[in-house]
């Protein structure tokens, strides 16, 4: 059985992911996957490595991803941008 991840954000809200069904709920409610989406990391060079880690939640909207820890962080398309 897959675990749910639970993400207090610092935007406010509570968020929720359900591994099993890749469904993401904000504040109890369910929301479309047109407007969230669940953001993956793959780990390994070679295919048939670790499988990909589920690493936040990407709100389309407004161009953020929230990650596990909580953190909302603006997406950039400029390296010069990009802040470690």
């Amino acid at each position: 059985m897959a675990e749910m991840i639970k993400i207090k954000a610092s935007d406010g809200n509570f968020y929720t992911f359900d591994q099993e069904t890749e469904l993401i709920s904000m504040n109890g409610f369910i929301v479309p996957s047109t407007e969230y989406s669940p953001v993956y990391t793959k780990i390994g060079k070679v295919d048939g490595d670790i499988p990909p880690v589920f690493i936040g939640i990407l709100n389309k909207r407004l161009n953020t991803v929230i990650t596990v820890s909580g953190r909302v962080s603006k997406l950039s398309n400029s390296n010069n941008e990009i802040d470690i």
